[in-house]
């Protein structure tokens, strides 16, 4: 037969396991929390080293007539001219091995 203890200790039981629940719970959500901060740091490295590939995918800016690949001096224009923060970018080609690129001059 139950006596009048088994009422308070059924609630001191309730309580300890609402308070195991609750502690689950709030560790779900900082697991979560931290899985979606690093699917935000992944997605963010990865769309910069996206940005990588097609910075790199452009051609390189040389300051003096020199093929970057060869050293060749002979330079020949694909005709992009552009004046950008006081300098000419002259988008071309080497003569010899036919790699792309541009040549910055100082304009005077």
């Amino acid at each position: 037969m139950p006596t009048l203890d088994d009422p308070r200790r059924l609630l001191a039981e309730a309580a300890e396991h609402h308070r195991r629940a609750r502690t689950l719970i709030e560790r779900a959500v900082a697991v979560r929390e931290r899985a979606l901060a690093i699917i935000g740091e992944l997605t963010h490295v990865l769309a910069g080293a996206q940005q990588e590939r097609q910075r790199a995918a452009r051609p390189r800016e040389k300051y003096e007539r020199r093929c970057p690949r060869c050293a060749s001096t002979q330079f020949e224009t694909t005709g992009s001219i552009r004046a950008e923060k006081g300098l000419f970018k002259i988008s071309g080609r080497c003569g010899s091995c036919g790699k792309p690129y541009i040549f910055v001059n100082l304009r005077r």
